[in-house]
């Protein structure tokens, strides 16, 4: 049986479609001609593959749904891999896929990246050229506030000194509560654990700092690889 598109090609087709919206209106006097393209960068190959291409069925459906369409503007999309080899993403494809939207002057939009890691090397690069950039997976609480970890964020990643970029889901610090939250209300027996990444560690604080809150004792924070 075929697997329709997962939780994250529907994020990704609200994203997109957002996008739309943004880029299919006029601000102030200045009118945008199509057509206009929209760049998508995920893991088409590589170990997040499976989610890549989820995403990327649901950007293709949301642009079918829309007629390839927004308002008046005909819309093109383009899908990058920001994988390589066996690795989940590739830090120069990443850069290499963000700076390729930037040269383009038809880009309307840089959806993308499906993790936090790889949205914090394409970010700058999107933000210096003033393209709006959606995330369908980047919960990573430093890309948008500032985040115990990350000096200088979210600044560092707005050169411009502007806002452009948004993502599709809550941050992650917002999930960590949210998961201690449903632990104890169901009395379950939980342990946070860590891979030991500065991700896995930060996100383990939170949850612990949000466990203490709720009035839930755990256990010391696990290491696992």
């Amino acid at each position: 049986m075929a697997r329709g598109p997962g939780p994250a090609a529907r994020a990704i087709a609200a994203g997109t479609l957002s996008a739309l919206v943004l880029t299919g209106c006029s601000s102030g006097e200045q009118t945008v001609e199509g057509p206009v393209t929209v760049y998508l960068s995920l893991p088409l190959t590589g170990p997040r593959a499976v989610d890549g291409k989820d995403a990327a069925d649901g950007a293709r459906l949301a642009l079918e749904e829309a007629g390839g369409r927004a308002g008046n503007l005909e819309v093109e999309a383009e899908f990058l891999d920001d994988s390589s080899g066996s690795a989940a993403w590739d830090p120069v494809v990443v850069g290499q896929n963000a700076r390729t939207a930037t040269q383009d002057s038809a880009t309307a939009a840089y959806i993308g990246e499906l993790d936090s890691e790889p949205t914090r090397t394409s970010a700058p690069i999107t933000n210096e050229a003033g393209i709006v950039q959606i995330s369908p997976g980047a919960g990573g609480v430093d890309l948008t506030r500032t985040a115990a970890g990350y000096p200088d964020a979210p600044d560092r990643y707005r050169p411009s000194g502007d806002a452009t970029f948004a993502r599709v889901i809550p941050a992650d610090d917002v999930v960590a509560r949210a998961a201690v939250s449903l632990a104890a209300e169901d009395a379950l027996t939980a342990r946070i654990v860590s891979d030991g990444s500065l991700y896995g560690d930060l996100t383990a604080e939170e949850m612990t700092r949000a466990a203490g809150g709720a009035g839930l004792g755990l256990p010391p924070t696990g290491k696992v690889d």
